[in-house]
Protein backbone atom coordinates (compact mmCIF):
# COMPACT_ATOMS: atom_id res chain seq x y z
CA UNK A 1 0.00 0.00 0.00
CA UNK A 2 2.79 2.27 0.05
CA UNK A 3 4.09 5.49 2.75
CA UNK A 4 0.90 6.56 5.07
CA UNK A 5 0.92 9.60 6.75
CA UNK A 6 -1.78 8.99 9.49
CA UNK A 7 -4.34 5.99 9.89
CA UNK A 8 -7.97 6.87 11.15
CA UNK A 9 -9.83 4.88 13.38
CA UNK A 10 -13.34 4.33 13.09
CA UNK A 11 -16.50 2.69 13.83
CA UNK A 12 -19.54 1.62 11.17
CA UNK A 13 -22.33 4.37 11.47
CA UNK A 14 -25.44 1.98 12.41
CA UNK A 15 -25.49 -0.71 14.91
CA UNK A 16 -26.02 -3.94 13.90
CA UNK A 17 -29.36 -5.55 15.41
CA UNK A 18 -30.52 -8.93 16.20
CA UNK A 19 -30.16 -11.65 18.87
CA UNK A 20 -26.77 -12.29 17.74
CA UNK A 21 -25.68 -8.62 18.97
CA UNK A 22 -26.97 -9.07 22.15
CA UNK A 23 -24.46 -9.03 24.82
CA UNK A 24 -23.78 -12.46 25.66
CA UNK A 25 -22.96 -13.63 21.82
CA UNK A 26 -21.00 -10.06 21.23
CA UNK A 27 -18.93 -10.77 24.43
CA UNK A 28 -18.06 -14.76 23.30
CA UNK A 29 -17.80 -13.84 19.37
CA UNK A 30 -16.52 -10.52 18.70
CA UNK A 31 -12.85 -11.74 19.03
CA UNK A 32 -13.40 -14.62 16.44
CA UNK A 33 -15.83 -12.81 14.14
CA UNK A 34 -15.49 -8.80 14.18
CA UNK A 35 -12.13 -8.09 13.19
CA UNK A 36 -11.04 -4.02 11.85
CA UNK A 37 -9.53 -3.92 8.41
CA UNK A 38 -8.60 -1.25 6.03
CA UNK A 39 -11.97 -0.29 4.01
CA UNK A 40 -9.91 2.34 2.16
CA UNK A 41 -7.02 5.19 1.58
CA UNK A 42 -7.55 8.84 2.44
CA UNK A 43 -6.44 10.88 -0.05
CA UNK A 44 -6.10 14.81 1.12
CA UNK A 45 -3.53 16.38 -1.64
CA UNK A 46 -4.21 19.75 -0.14
CA UNK A 47 -2.46 19.07 2.57
CA UNK A 48 -0.10 16.48 0.90
CA UNK A 49 -1.24 13.59 3.17
CA UNK A 50 -2.35 10.22 2.74
CA UNK A 51 -4.21 7.61 4.89
CA UNK A 52 -5.56 4.36 5.96
CA UNK A 53 -9.23 4.14 7.35
CA UNK A 54 -9.50 1.01 9.57
CA UNK A 55 -13.08 -0.33 10.53
CA UNK A 56 -14.45 -2.02 13.14
CA UNK A 57 -17.41 -3.87 11.59
CA UNK A 58 -19.68 -2.24 14.91
CA UNK A 59 -21.73 0.50 16.03
CA UNK A 60 -20.90 1.99 18.74
CA UNK A 61 -23.71 0.78 20.86
CA UNK A 62 -22.61 -2.28 19.77
CA UNK A 63 -19.19 -1.80 21.59
CA UNK A 64 -20.23 -0.19 24.49
CA UNK A 65 -22.01 -3.77 24.89
CA UNK A 66 -19.14 -5.57 25.19
CA UNK A 67 -16.96 -6.35 28.23
CA UNK A 68 -13.93 -3.84 28.81
CA UNK A 69 -11.24 -6.90 28.27
CA UNK A 70 -12.76 -7.19 24.51
CA UNK A 71 -13.27 -3.86 23.55
CA UNK A 72 -9.08 -3.95 24.11
CA UNK A 73 -8.90 -6.78 21.91
CA UNK A 74 -10.65 -5.21 18.93
CA UNK A 75 -8.58 -2.30 19.44
CA UNK A 76 -5.43 -3.47 19.80
CA UNK A 77 -5.87 -5.46 16.22
CA UNK A 78 -6.57 -1.77 15.10
CA UNK A 79 -3.75 -0.30 16.09
CA UNK A 80 -1.28 -3.00 15.07
CA UNK A 81 -2.26 -2.11 11.70
CA UNK A 82 -0.89 1.42 12.53
CA UNK A 83 1.58 0.23 13.68
CA UNK A 84 2.62 -2.09 10.59
CA UNK A 85 2.90 0.66 8.56
CA UNK A 86 5.12 2.08 11.51
CA UNK A 87 2.92 5.03 12.06
CA UNK A 88 3.81 6.97 15.50
CA UNK A 89 -0.11 7.41 16.48
CA UNK A 90 -3.95 6.87 15.39
CA UNK A 91 -6.53 9.53 14.58
CA UNK A 92 -9.92 8.48 16.47
CA UNK A 93 -13.48 9.43 15.79
CA UNK A 94 -13.49 11.93 18.62
CA UNK A 95 -17.43 10.96 19.01
CA UNK A 96 -15.99 7.56 20.10
CA UNK A 97 -14.29 9.22 23.20
CA UNK A 98 -16.24 7.83 25.97
CA UNK A 99 -14.94 3.86 24.72
CA UNK A 100 -12.36 1.82 26.10
CA UNK A 101 -10.07 3.20 23.74
CA UNK A 102 -6.39 2.35 26.22
CA UNK A 103 -4.03 1.69 23.64
CA UNK A 104 -0.81 2.64 25.80
CA UNK A 105 2.00 4.19 25.66
CA UNK A 106 3.46 2.95 22.87
CA UNK A 107 0.80 4.38 20.38
CA UNK A 108 -0.62 7.61 21.27
CA UNK A 109 -4.51 8.54 20.34
CA UNK A 110 -5.28 11.62 18.46
CA UNK A 111 -8.96 13.17 18.95
CA UNK A 112 -8.17 16.35 17.62
CA UNK A 113 -8.45 18.24 20.88
CA UNK A 114 -5.52 20.34 19.79
CA UNK A 115 -6.58 21.01 16.42
CA UNK A 116 -9.66 22.06 17.42
CA UNK A 117 -8.75 24.57 19.82
CA UNK A 118 -5.82 26.15 17.08
CA UNK A 119 -8.79 26.52 14.61
CA UNK A 120 -10.53 27.95 16.99
CA UNK A 121 -7.77 30.24 18.42
CA UNK A 122 -6.68 31.05 14.16
CA UNK A 123 -10.19 32.23 13.65
CA UNK A 124 -10.73 34.83 16.60
CA UNK A 125 -7.47 36.65 15.72
CA UNK A 126 -8.73 36.49 12.07
CA UNK A 127 -12.17 38.10 13.05
CA UNK A 128 -10.34 40.68 15.69
CA UNK A 129 -7.97 42.03 12.95
CA UNK A 130 -11.11 42.15 10.09
CA UNK A 131 -13.93 43.41 12.14
CA UNK A 132 -14.97 45.38 15.22
CA UNK A 133 -15.28 42.61 17.87
CA UNK A 134 -16.99 43.27 21.00
CA UNK A 135 -16.31 40.43 22.58
CA UNK A 136 -15.38 37.03 21.94
CA UNK A 137 -17.88 34.57 23.90
CA UNK A 138 -16.95 30.65 24.30
CA UNK A 139 -19.20 28.06 24.72
CA UNK A 140 -18.98 24.47 26.10
CA UNK A 141 -15.93 23.34 27.15
CA UNK A 142 -12.64 21.13 25.32
CA UNK A 143 -9.39 19.52 27.00
CA UNK A 144 -6.56 22.20 27.78
CA UNK A 145 -9.68 24.76 27.94
CA UNK A 146 -7.49 26.97 30.20
CA UNK A 147 -4.25 27.37 29.08
CA UNK A 148 -6.31 27.88 25.48
CA UNK A 149 -8.82 31.06 27.62
CA UNK A 150 -5.51 32.21 28.69
CA UNK A 151 -4.37 32.78 25.63
CA UNK A 152 -7.63 34.53 23.91
CA UNK A 153 -7.52 36.81 26.71
CA UNK A 154 -4.19 37.68 25.86
CA UNK A 155 -5.39 38.58 22.85
CA UNK A 156 -6.51 42.07 24.59
CA UNK A 157 -10.25 41.50 23.81
CA UNK A 158 -12.95 40.83 26.45
CA UNK A 159 -13.61 37.31 26.95
CA UNK A 160 -16.68 35.22 28.34
CA UNK A 161 -16.53 31.78 28.96
CA UNK A 162 -19.83 29.99 29.13
CA UNK A 163 -20.53 26.52 30.36
CA UNK A 164 -22.62 23.66 32.22
CA UNK A 165 -20.58 23.78 35.35
CA UNK A 166 -18.77 27.84 35.62
CA UNK A 167 -17.39 27.29 39.35
CA UNK A 168 -14.56 24.90 38.46
CA UNK A 169 -13.21 28.32 36.70
CA UNK A 170 -13.27 31.36 39.43
CA UNK A 171 -9.68 30.34 40.49
CA UNK A 172 -8.40 31.01 37.04
CA UNK A 173 -10.75 33.88 36.38
CA UNK A 174 -9.60 35.56 39.31
CA UNK A 175 -5.85 35.03 38.35
CA UNK A 176 -6.47 36.17 34.77
CA UNK A 177 -8.79 39.36 36.00
CA UNK A 178 -6.73 40.18 39.22
CA UNK A 179 -3.24 39.31 38.30
CA UNK A 180 -3.06 39.96 34.38
CA UNK A 181 -5.72 42.60 34.30
CA UNK A 182 -7.11 40.79 31.47
CA UNK A 183 -11.29 41.30 31.02
CA UNK A 184 -13.14 37.71 31.57
CA UNK A 185 -16.12 37.07 32.60
CA UNK A 186 -17.62 33.45 33.66
CA UNK A 187 -21.48 32.13 33.98
CA UNK A 188 -23.41 29.43 32.82
CA UNK A 189 -24.60 29.27 28.92
CA UNK A 190 -27.01 31.98 28.57
CA UNK A 191 -27.75 32.99 25.04
CA UNK A 192 -29.83 35.56 25.56
CA UNK A 193 -27.23 38.07 26.72
CA UNK A 194 -24.86 37.82 23.36
CA UNK A 195 -25.07 41.41 21.57
CA UNK A 196 -24.50 42.84 18.32
CA UNK A 197 -20.53 42.75 17.68
CA UNK A 198 -20.01 39.14 19.80
CA UNK A 199 -17.97 36.22 18.13
CA UNK A 200 -19.57 33.29 19.53
CA UNK A 201 -17.57 29.95 19.40
CA UNK A 202 -19.80 26.88 20.30
CA UNK A 203 -17.57 23.80 21.29
CA UNK A 204 -20.78 22.05 23.46
CA UNK A 205 -22.53 19.77 21.10
CA UNK A 206 -26.19 20.41 23.31
CA UNK A 207 -25.98 23.74 21.49
CA UNK A 208 -24.95 22.85 17.95
CA UNK A 209 -28.48 23.05 17.00
CA UNK A 210 -29.07 26.64 18.30
CA UNK A 211 -29.46 29.52 15.32
CA UNK A 212 -29.50 33.10 16.60
CA UNK A 213 -31.09 35.38 15.24
CA UNK A 214 -29.22 38.58 16.26
CA UNK A 215 -27.76 41.38 13.11
CA UNK A 216 -23.51 41.89 13.41
CA UNK A 217 -23.35 38.40 15.72
CA UNK A 218 -20.71 35.64 14.71
CA UNK A 219 -21.48 32.45 15.19
CA UNK A 220 -19.24 29.37 14.73
CA UNK A 221 -20.24 25.92 15.84
CA UNK A 222 -16.55 23.77 16.37
CA UNK A 223 -19.02 20.67 17.46
CA UNK A 224 -18.50 16.94 16.47
CA UNK A 225 -21.51 17.54 14.17
CA UNK A 226 -19.84 20.38 11.92
CA UNK A 227 -19.43 20.64 8.70
CA UNK A 228 -19.28 23.17 6.22
CA UNK A 229 -15.93 24.02 7.45
CA UNK A 230 -13.71 23.13 4.81
CA UNK A 231 -14.97 22.03 1.46
CA UNK A 232 -12.19 20.51 -0.39
CA UNK A 233 -11.12 18.57 2.79
CA UNK A 234 -14.66 17.68 3.43
CA UNK A 235 -15.40 16.24 0.40
CA UNK A 236 -12.37 14.01 -0.11
CA UNK A 237 -13.46 12.68 3.18
CA UNK A 238 -17.19 12.00 1.52
CA UNK A 239 -15.29 10.28 -1.46
CA UNK A 240 -13.75 7.87 1.61
CA UNK A 241 -16.73 7.21 2.73
CA UNK A 242 -16.65 8.65 5.55
CA UNK A 243 -19.10 11.67 7.52
CA UNK A 244 -17.88 14.79 6.51
CA UNK A 245 -17.80 16.12 10.09
CA UNK A 246 -15.26 18.03 12.31
CA UNK A 247 -15.72 14.54 14.71
CA UNK A 248 -13.42 13.06 11.88
CA UNK A 249 -11.64 15.77 10.20
CA UNK A 250 -10.21 16.92 13.21
CA UNK A 251 -8.32 13.92 14.60
CA UNK A 252 -7.06 13.35 10.95
CA UNK A 253 -5.87 16.64 10.93
CA UNK A 254 -4.64 16.51 14.02
CA UNK A 255 -2.20 14.25 13.15
CA UNK A 256 -1.25 15.37 9.53
CA UNK A 257 -0.14 18.87 11.56
CA UNK A 258 1.90 16.83 14.04
CA UNK A 259 3.63 14.18 11.82
CA UNK A 260 4.26 16.88 9.48
CA UNK A 261 5.66 19.76 11.64
CA UNK A 262 8.07 17.19 13.04
CA UNK A 263 6.41 16.77 16.41
CA UNK A 264 7.25 12.97 16.27
CA UNK A 265 10.74 11.45 16.00
CA UNK A 266 11.47 8.34 13.94
CA UNK A 267 11.13 6.57 17.55
CA UNK A 268 7.72 7.68 18.34
CA UNK A 269 8.46 9.64 20.95
CA UNK A 270 4.94 11.33 22.16
CA UNK A 271 4.30 15.14 20.45
CA UNK A 272 8.21 15.89 21.33
CA UNK A 273 9.79 18.62 18.77
CA UNK A 274 12.63 19.98 19.85
CA UNK A 275 12.48 18.91 23.31
CA UNK A 276 8.57 20.72 23.53
CA UNK A 277 5.35 19.42 23.63
CA UNK A 278 2.77 20.19 21.09
CA UNK A 279 0.32 22.81 22.02
CA UNK A 280 -2.41 24.47 19.95
CA UNK A 281 -0.32 27.62 19.91
CA UNK A 282 2.42 25.23 17.77
CA UNK A 283 -0.42 23.68 15.53
CA UNK A 284 -1.71 27.02 14.99
CA UNK A 285 1.69 28.51 13.81
CA UNK A 286 2.11 25.53 11.63
CA UNK A 287 -0.83 26.01 9.93
CA UNK A 288 -0.12 29.46 10.05
CA UNK A 289 3.38 29.00 7.99
CA UNK A 290 2.30 26.27 5.45
CA UNK A 291 -1.49 27.41 4.08
CA UNK A 292 -3.41 25.24 6.26
CA UNK A 293 -5.82 27.96 7.54
CA UNK A 294 -6.47 29.33 4.03
CA UNK A 295 -8.60 26.26 3.71
CA UNK A 296 -11.21 27.19 6.56
CA UNK A 297 -10.52 31.31 6.39
CA UNK A 298 -11.77 30.97 2.56
CA UNK A 299 -15.56 29.77 4.33
CA UNK A 300 -15.34 32.62 6.49
CA UNK A 301 -14.25 34.90 3.86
Amino acid sequence: MGELDFAFFNLIKQDKKGLFYKKGLLDRLTPFIFHPRIKNLIQLPSIDCRGCHIVVPLGAGNMSLLEPSKQHIMFQRSYQVAQDFNLPAIAVNRSIKDLCLNAGDDLPLIFGDEFIKALAYTLIKHFLSHRQISKVVLVGEIPGWAGFIEEVSNLQVPVSIQSTCPSRYEIMIYRLMYEKGNVVSNSQINPHKWERGNLVIIFDSRYHQLSIGIPDLILFKLTNESRGLASDLESRLQNSQIEPLLCNLAPILESCLLQQAGFWSTDREQDTFKGEKATFQSLAEWGQRNGIWDLFLDKVA
